[in-house]
């Protein structure tokens, strides 16, 4: 509970991983082969700079016959243009750092899930919060997110532990 308050997340379920990277591993992987209809093609969109935890899972994917497209970072924010023209309506799933793990840079995740929502209605927005949890101030509500992926030992907690906070209405 005291996790979840934290994040405003309300009506939404934690599921504890062995890191933040399996907990983006779970998330993305998760997200595109949960239903058949999505192996044939569908799009997932994430950036050009995110973590390797980001990138493996969605080269695997691609790999599968999944359409990833990585959009670019300028200046350290997101090419919203370049979101906007491949933000199509069989997106299923935009990926991206809430905060950069080389740069610092602090990434506009709410206008990235306003253009989602806008033009990919099945897309579910997943972000990779390891970078900013407890010390960036945000909720699930201020980010947009539908599943967010934090890890202990970023916050002074142990190693080995991370977590992948769901939107239960994503389930729906």
């Amino acid at each position: 509970e005291p996790l979840l308050g934290t994040l405003s997340a309300k009506n939404s379920s934690v599921i504890f991983k062995s890191s933040g990277p399996e907990a983006n591993n779970l998330a993305i992987l998760g997200r595109a082969l949960s239903k058949e209809r999505y192996k044939r093609g569908a799009k997932i969109i994430t950036t050009d700079s995110e973590h390797a935890s980001v990138l493996s899972p969605t080269s695997h994917l691609k790999s599968m016959g999944f359409n990833v497209v990585s959009i670019p970072t300028v200046g350290g924010k997101i090419d919203t243009g370049a979101l906007k023209r491949e933000m199509t309506p069989d997106v299923i799933l935009l990926s991206i750092m809430m905060v950069n793990n080389e740069t610092g840079a602090l990434y506009d995740t709410l206008e990235a899930s306003k253009i989602m929502r806008e033009n990919a209605k099945d897309a579910l927005l997943h972000i990779d919060a390891t970078q900013s949890y407890m010390k960036v101030r945000f909720t699930k509500q201020s980010v947009g997110a539908d599943m967010i992926t934090i890890s202990s030992h970023k916050i002074e907690g142990p190693k080995g532990v991370g977590a992948l906070i769901v939107d239960n209405t994503i389930f729906k």
